[in-house]
């Protein structure tokens, strides 16, 4: 019996707090898509987010609004919770000053 695993990835959103119009067409119409899939009978097993998650990892209300915004939005969509969630972090979302 051959099993298969359904994954939801995602990547490269470069969340930028200062600008929520941009963000929010385009947060919507993915989750729009998700809730779609899901409706369609696409049950996903893992959620993995693969870089640049926030636009200036110095920026902690961009990490802090993603999460709201984005990630907790995605997962619900998605039908999974955060232990179903890898986050791999791209360059965007280090503090490059705090790094040497």
């Amino acid at each position: 019996m051959t099993s298969l695993l359904s994954i939801l990835h995602v990547s490269d959103l470069h969340f930028d707090h200062k600008k929520p119009t941009d963000r929010k067409i385009v947060i919507d119409a993915l989750l729009e898509d998700i809730r779609e899939w899901r409706t369609n009978g696409r049950d996903f097993d893992l959620a993995i987010f693969t870089g640049d998650l926030v636009q200036a990892g110095s920026e902690t209300e961009s990490f802090k609004l993603a999460k709201k915004e984005f990630l907790e939005p995605l997962l619900s969509a998605a039908g999974l919770g955060f232990e179903r969630l890898v986050i791999v972090p791209g360059n965007h979302d280090v503090n490059a000053s705090e790094v040497a």
